[in-house]
C-alpha cells in the first residue's frame, strides 16, 4: 500500500530559473505513471486539496496538446494549457505549461512561457517511484512570480492527494489475481508497437511454441474487437475474443479478454506497456483476473509460461524483420 513520503522540498536552480520539486511514491513506476496520464485518474488528484479538476483536453504525443482547468473551492477557474515537447514512457514528460487566455488574473503578474519536466525513476526494483518536478522559467522575475503564487504549496498538496489516490488504487489490487511478463527487445519502440499491433506480423508470433492463430474479425480501436481461434500442437481449438479499450501508440494497450465458444469462462482485464529501456524497448504485459481463483486455474495451464514463449516468438519476429532482437 502506498504510504505517505515527507513533505516534497523545492530546490532552487539559478542556472536556469527553476523549481524544482521531488517526491517518492511507494508505487511501481507504470502505476505512477498511468494516473499521471489518464484522465480518469487525473481529475481524482490535480490540483491542491480542495479543488476539482476538469480534463478539458489530453492528447499524449509531441506536439499534442494539454488543457487542464482547477476550480478552487470558491469556484474561481485556473485553467492550465501546455504543448507536449518529450513523451517518452514510462520515464519522462516535457511540456510547455503557460495559464489559459481565459483566465481572469485580477492583480496577480503571471509567469510566462514555462517548461515543466516531469522524471519517473524506479527505485528498490521496481517497487518505488521517484518522482521529479522541474519548472524551468524565461526569467528570475517569472520564478519569483510562481513562488509567489504558490507554487510550493500548491504542489505539495496536489502530491498528498497523488499519494492518497495511489494508496486507495493499490487497496484495491491483488497480487493473487495477476499474472505479469515482461521482456526487453534490441528495436524501436516504434518497431515494437507496429509489430504487435499489425495483423499481418501477429499471426506470425501470437500465442505459444507450436500454437497457431486464425483471425475472423481485427477492429484495433477503442471499443474495437478481435476474434481468433487458437489452434494447439494436438489439434485443439481454442476460441477468444478481445474487446479493446485503450490504444495509445506506441506506449500503450488496454483490453478485455472476455472468451469466445466453450472458453467464455476466461475472464482478465490486460494491460500491455512499451517503454524506451536501453536503446531498445521493454514490453510489460500485465493480466488481471476476476478472482485468485482463475488465475490460479490458467497458471496451472502455464499461462506463464505461454507468456514467456509468446514474447520469446516477438522477439524472432524481430530479429527476422529487423536482424536483432534481444
Amino acid at each position: 500500500m502506498t504510504t505517505a513520503s515527507p513533505p516534497a522540498r523545492p530546490a532552487d536552480t539559478d542556472s536556469d530559473h527553476a523549481l524544482v520539486i521531488e517526491r517518492t511514491f511507494d508505487a511501481p513506476r507504470d502505476l505512477v505513471w498511468s494516473v499521471f496520464t489518464r484522465p480518469e485518474h487525473l481529475v481524482r488528484w490535480w490540483g491542491p486539496r480542495g479543488f476539482v479538476t476538469r480534463v478539458e483536453e489530453l492528447d499524449l504525443r509531441p506536439g499534442g496538446r494539454s488543457r487542464y482547468v482547477m476550480v478552487a473551492p470558491d469556484g474561481k477557474e485556473y485553467p492550465a494549457e501546455g504543448v507536449f515537447r518529450e513523451v517518452v514512457a514510462p520515464e519522462r514528460i516535457v511540456s510547455t505549461g503557460d495559464f489559459g487566455d481565459d483566465f481572469d488574473p485580477g492583480d496577480l503578474d503571471l509567469p510566462q512561457g514555462m517548461v515543466v519536466t516531469y522524471l519517473f525513476e524506479e527505485l528498490d526494483g521496481g517497487a518505488r517511484t521517484h518522482l521529479t518536478l522541474r519548472t524551468t522559467h524565461a526569467t528570475a522575475e517569472d520564478k519569483r512570480k510562481h513562488e509567489e503564487m504558490g507554487f510550493v504549496a500548491g504542489w505539495n498538496s496536489s502530491f498528498e492527494c497523488l499519494d492518497d489516490h495511489l494508496t486507495a488504487i493499490e487497496a484495491t489490487r491483488d497480487a493473487s489475481r495477476e499474472i505479469v511478463v515482461s521482456r526487453h527487445f534490441d528495436a524501436p519502440r516504434e518497431r515494437v508497437w507496429d509489430v504487435w499491433t499489425d495483423l499481418e506480423h501477429v499471426t506470425h508470433w501470437w500465442g505459444p511454441r507450436g500454437f497457431t492463430t486464425t483471425t475472423h474479425e481485427w477492429d484495433l480501436s477503442p471499443g474495437g474487437s478481435w476474434r481468433f481461434t487458437m489452434h494447439g500442437p494436438d489439434g485443439t481449438d481454442y476460441a477468444n475474443r478481445v474487446d479493446f479499450r485503450e490504444i495509445e501508440p506506441p506506449s500503450r494497450l488496454a483490453y478485455d479478454h472476455v472468451g469466445d465458444g466453450e472458453n467464455n469462462d476466461v475472464h482478465f482485464k490486460a494491460e500491455v506497456l512499451f517503454a524506451e529501456e536501453a536503446g531498445g524497448t521493454r514490453v510489460t504485459m500485465r493480466m488481471d483476473f476476476v478472482t485468485p481463483e482463475m488465475r490460479a486455474h490458467v497458471e496451472e495451464f502455464g499461462a506463464v509460461e505461454g507468456g514467456i514463449q509468446t514474447l520469446e516468438r516477438l522477439a524472432e519476429r524481430l530479429e527476422a524483420l529487423d536482424g536483432g532482437a534481444g
